[in-house]
């Protein structure tokens, strides 16, 4: 049975735990056999981690160009229905005709409520303004209050330092 990541990375804590206690009746050189041993097969397994790990980002560097074909593709169509639809308003305009009846369905126009299309903001005139005041909070000023004073306001908890997995 093949000893998983997980398994080798238990048995060297354990292991370490052992040294560190120093409870241990067994002599220093098979000690010393074992964490070779561990960490030859940690080497193993680090390998097949970095292939699976990099193994995923290809497939996910892979779906994301797709999606982004796929949202491009998506796009031309939707502009040649707005387009077409648009040539058929104008030609039912001309014509002088509302409706159309198919076998597949109708055309119809219909009446659209009124908008309107800024211009040029600077001309419109104040009543016609709203003004928007947002508030976010200054997250790099607070840590850099903390590491400088040791001060955490009201509301806030600081986190320990976090490690992510760096695979080059």
């Amino acid at each position: 049975m093949e000893t998983t990541f997980y398994e080798i990375a238990d048995e060297i804590r354990i292991l370490t735990e052992l040294i560190n206690a120093q409870t241990l009746e067994t002599p220093q050189e098979e000690i010393l056999v074992a964490q070779e041993r561990l960490q030859g097969l940690l080497r193993e397994k680090s390998a097949g981690v970095i292939a699976y790990i990099k193994s995923n980002k290809l497939l996910i560097s892979q779906v994301k160009e797709e999606e982004d074909r796929l949202k491009s593709f998506r796009q031309a169509i939707e502009s040649r229905n707005n387009k077409f639809e648009d040539y058929v308003k104008i030609c039912m305009d001309a014509m002088d005709i509302s409706k159309v009846e198919t076998r597949l369905g109708t055309i119809s126009l219909r009446k659209s409520p009124v908008s309107c299309k800024i211009v040029d903001e600077k001309l419109i005139p104040k009543e016609y303004k709203k003004t928007v005041i947002s508030e976010t909070v200054n997250k790099q000023q607070i840590i850099k209050d903390f590491k400088e004073d040791g001060v955490v306001p009201d509301g806030v908890e600081i986190l320990p330092y976090n490690y992510t997995v760096q695979i080059k």
